[in-house]
């Protein structure tokens, strides 16, 4: 008989330690573009730094799968938060002694994306290793809940230690990542079945697997493609949304509490999500978050009220657990356990394809084209990936995990 999820100590020790993670990652998210103009005085270094981090990983993605399908995914994740700490730490130390520059920040986003990188397909590959089958919609839940609940206090807290002090959301971040890391020693993980096989296999065909797995089912394929446009797009749109903001005179801190409401709606979908997420077809709840999107994008273009661009940023987000639960439990369970760190590290693969582009087509638009007409720009790009999930045939007959697997 399985262990309830409420006594499953390895799984409170593994969400506990992702949790300081994420928290840490979205920190990071709010301060850097701050940081870089701070530093520079363009708004474009922003981008650059955004483009830099996500880069990365995006180069990463396909090599960080393959590792965590070859060796131990939780001394991995250890690795990982301890290069981030030594990172983080040592841009604190440099503002603090007032010796930070913007290359300095580079090297950082830099190891931020290769530690991410490595860490996105190991954690979400080790999530069937202890937690079952018929507990695993409740997990992704949990942890969709987790990750909204970062961001909500990442962004804010970030934000708000930013305008304390600029080195103050890095040693933060040092401590959290320190945190992580050490309460994941205490769980107990056991070895998955592609670890320590001792058989030499050929490297580019192993590499690629997870993109062959993603392109011989067609569901996985159109999701791909379409969150890469999506993830562009509302990236760019956070961005140029946050600059347009300081254009207008609102402070740091007041940003970062209106972006974090975009992870308040995501914390309240995902307390539904584990609930619903067979209960709404997935083409609804696909289509309705790229839909919904599209359409109250505008709106941070039109309204000069951060009350009101926060209560846009809380529907968004509330849509956006349901698809993740529904998409991510049937990548889990249809993929084999020794693949599952190369198909994570493939759908990482187009997402951050779109988050590299992300940073630098916000800021370029925003640079020369103006906030207001960037904003408008990137709603028009967000109903291109709508319009081509809506018509979708594949999406249209994508059926619940428990009908298919």
């Amino acid at each position: 008989m399985a262990v309830p999820l409420g006594r499953n100590r390895a799984f409170h020790l593994l969400w506990v330690s992702q949790a300081g993670s994420e928290l840490g990652q979205h920190m990071f998210l709010i301060v850097y573009p701050l940081l870089a103009i701070a530093l520079t005085d363009l708004p474009i270094a922003a981008g650059l730094v955004g483009f830099v981090a996500t880069g990365v990983q995006m180069v990463c993605g396909l090599p960080a799968g393959l590792l965590a399908d070859r060796y131990d995914r939780k001394t991995i994740l250890v690795l990982a938060g301890l290069a981030r700490a030594l990172a983080h730490g040592s841009l604190a130390v440099a503002i603090w002694l007032d010796a930070a520059s913007f290359v300095h920040l580079l090297v950082v986003a830099v190891v931020e994306g290769l530690a991410l990188a490595v860490a996105f397909p190991a954690e979400e590959a080790v999530l069937p290793q202890v937690v079952p089958a018929t507990q695993l919609p409740t997990a992704v839940a949990l942890n969709t809940a987790r990750a909204s609940a970062g961001q909500m206090a990442g962004t804010s807290l970030g934000a708000a230690l930013f305008g304390v002090a600029r080195a103050m959301p890095f040693l933060a971040n040092t401590v959290i990542q320190l945190g992580a890391s050490i309460a994941l020693l205490f769980a107990r993980i056991p070895k998955h079945s592609g670890q320590s096989t001792g058989q030499a296999k050929p490297f580019w065909p192993e590499l690629i697997a997870g993109l062959r797995w993603i392109a011989r089912h067609p569901s996985l394929r159109v999701i791909s493609l379409c969150a890469v446009g999506l993830n562009m797009a509302f990236g760019a749109t956070l961005l140029a949304f946050i600059m347009f903001s300081r254009q207008r005179g609102i402070s740091e801190a007041q940003i970062g509490l209106v972006v974090a409401m975009l992870g308040g709606g995501a914390l309240l979908g995902a307390l539904l999500a584990s609930r619903l997420h067979g209960v709404v077809r997935p083409y609804v709840s696909i289509t309705g978050v790229l839909w919904v999107t599209a359409l109250l994008t505008p709106v941070f273009a039109i309204t000069t009220n951060m009350i009101v661009a926060a209560v846009v940023l809380v529907v968004i987000g509330a849509l956006v657990p349901l698809a993740n639960t529904t998409v991510i439990t049937y990548q889990l369970l249809l993929t084999p356990d020794d693949l599952r760190g190369r198909v994570s590290g493939a759908m990482g693969v187009f997402s951050n394809l779109a988050e590299s582009l992300a940073p630098m087509v916000g800021a370029a638009l925003v640079q020369f084209a103006g906030g207001r007409t960037a904003l408008l720009i990137c709603a028009a790009m967000i109903s291109v990936p709508a319009l081509a999930a809506s018509l979708s045939p594949a999406l249209r007959a994508f059926q619940p995990v428990e009908e298919t697997v």
